[in-house]
């Protein structure tokens, strides 16, 4: 595992042991990317289920103006933080709960263009839940994008207030990228 693209290019990123994290392979997270585009370049990103913090990473070298890492697992935070430290990002929070709490305790907070990742547990269903609390609290600006990494079996959803952009497949991975409208 590695950074892509951008200021970090080629630094290896720390895996986990075992299989209880479940990090975006790097094709998948190069398609997410490509996506996006220059929408990165400045953008403030939060990374929900961050698990080794490889999508945060990825948009802070490619130029994000800050992350913010959230996961709800000490052994996925301290990988977070080791990836962190040993590529030398400053500009990151690193905050241990669970994504509801980390979505209202970002709440309606106005600031630029915001990005949000969300890879949480294929099986868990929180996409709905996630989408409820960013579109309540505002979360998300206008221009601004939601990235949903699910399992390429579970259908891809319409939300209130965001343009699905993207339902794409690779492997058993599925990446839907949302625009706020």
């Amino acid at each position: 595992m590695r950074v892509i693209a951008g200021i970090y290019r080629g630094r290896k990123l720390y895996s986990p042991a075992g299989d209880a994290i479940r990090p975006t392979a790097d094709k998948v997270k190069g398609a997410v990317f490509s996506m996006l585009g220059e929408a990165v370049v400045g953008a403030e990103i939060i990374d929900l289920f961050a698990g080794t913090g490889a999508l945060g990473i990825e948009a802070l070298s490619r130029g994000a103006s800050r992350c913010l890492f959230c996961d709800v697992s000490p052994q996925s935070l301290a990988l977070v933080k080791r990836n962190l430290d040993a590529i030398g990002v400053g500009n990151a929070e690193i905050v241990r709960g669970d994504f509801k709490r980390a979505l209202m305790r970002i709440g309606c907070a106005g600031s630029t263009r915001r990005i949000l990742f969300a890879d949480p547990p294929y099986s868990a269903g929180y996409y709905d839940e996630i989408m409820q609390i960013v579109i309540g609290c505002d979360i998300i600006n206008e221009g601004g994008f939601v990235v949903f990494e699910r399992s390429a079996d579970n259908p891809s959803a319409d939300y209130e207030s965001f343009e699905k952009l993207r339902a794409r497949k690779y492997g058993k991975t599925g990446i839907d990228l949302y625009e706020r409208v």
